[in-house]
């Protein structure tokens, strides 16, 4: 599936301290942080890209996908490949019993509130023991052995090899973030005219797969995961998409989007692209709605950083942002909800 592209290479000095917890997100005063590696998070998205890559979906996530994303990540799915082939068959069957009834989404919002020095034991013990998964036993076996497992034969040696990359990135964009007075949210909301819920603080965090942005909220902090080669450049371009979920749910979870969706189900290029890419992920509501979504995300990166994408992820995320672009989108006189029904009467009509 063509998501936001994510890499990560963390330094071995922040693992040697992963082993005291204190169950909290440790924030500075500063309105966004960006963060490092933490296992909370990669322990888990690194393991599900060997399940998807070689298991679950790997007519999508093959080796010319990855490929796309860089040296890098051609690399890492060669990391991948290897890894799975160099396990015995009954580590390939837990992998396969963790992740066939839930994505690392599910695990990772049960883990985010973890400290980020979070250990693979106290991450383990907080999806078998504290979690709202509904695991079976034999779930949580898996669990403890498999993630045990793998971190120490595989990710560990991973993230050795790749650790001066994200440690470099890191200091410099907190250092940027230091002399900048940067409000996101502020942002987001005279651009799209909708209030977020709260007074959010943002939290960004590195991770190590190419492929698979994700987004949380953990009190009042919005989290979200950012892409590999992040810079002081494109600092912003993920949590565009990953915090404008918030916005667009104030309209797409209502009646009149749900009626709008049932129509779009006709529309071949949406429902195909939803057929291949998107069915493991979303349900259909949820599929027409990260079209838009998507499609904001590129149309916020566009006022912020005058670059304009030509570059499709799904169906009409595109064509949804030069949309926005063509018609001079303006929330005093027209509301997002109204543009974004708007745009997809035409996509009905065939007119787009």
């Amino acid at each position: 599936m063509k998501k936001k592209l994510i890499v990560l290479f963390l330094s071995l000095s922040l693992l040697i301290c992963i082993g005291c917890s204190n169950s909290e997100i440790n924030i500075s005063d500063n309105n966004i942080e960006v963060k490092g590696l933490t296992l909370k998070i990669s322990l888990i998205t690194v393991a599900y890209d060997v399940y998807r890559t070689n298991i679950g979906n790997s007519t999508t996530f093959n080796k010319e996908f990855y490929s796309s994303t860089g040296n890098y990540g051609l690399e890492y799915y060669k990391w991948l490949k290897d890894t799975y082939s160099s396990m015995d068959s009954s580590m390939k069957r837990k992998l396969i019993n963790i992740f066939k009834n839930h994505g690392n989404w599910s695990y990772v919002s049960e883990t985010i509130s973890l400290d980020d020095n979070a250990s693979v034991e106290e991450i383990v013990e907080r999806l078998n023991s504290q979690s709202n998964l509904e695991l079976s036993e034999m779930q949580k076996d898996n669990i403890d052995i498999f993630f045990k497992y793998f971190y120490k034969e595989h990710l560990k040696e991973l993230i050795k090899e790749n650790n001066y990359m994200i440690e470099k990135n890191t200091k410099e964009v907190n250092s940027f973030l230091e002399n900048k007075n940067i409000d996101i949210f502020k942002f987001m909301e005279e651009s799209s005219g909708i209030k977020f819920k709260k007074d959010y603080k943002a939290v960004f965090y590195y991770d190590l797969p190419p492929i698979g942005a994700m987004g949380f909220e953990e009190g009042n902090l919005k989290i979200s995961t950012i892409l590999p080669n992040t810079t002081k450049k494109d600092l912003l371009s993920t949590p565009f998409h990953e915090y404008s979920h918030e916005l667009f749910k104030s309209f797409t979870k209502g009646i009149d989007f749900k009626k709008m969706a049932n129509k779009l189900i006709k529309d071949k290029d949406l429902y195909d692209t939803y057929e291949n890419i998107g069915k493991d992920a979303y349900d259909w509501v949820g599929w027409c709605d990260e079209n838009l979504v998507e499609g904001f995300a590129k149309y916020l990166e566009y006022k912020y950083y005058n670059n304009k994408s030509e570059k499709s992820l799904y169906a009409y995320d595109l064509k949804f942002c030069n949309y926005l672009i063509e018609n001079n989108f303006n929330q005093d006189n027209k509301s997002l909800e109204e543009i974004s029904m708007e745009f997809y009467e035409k996509v009905l009509d065939g007119k787009l």
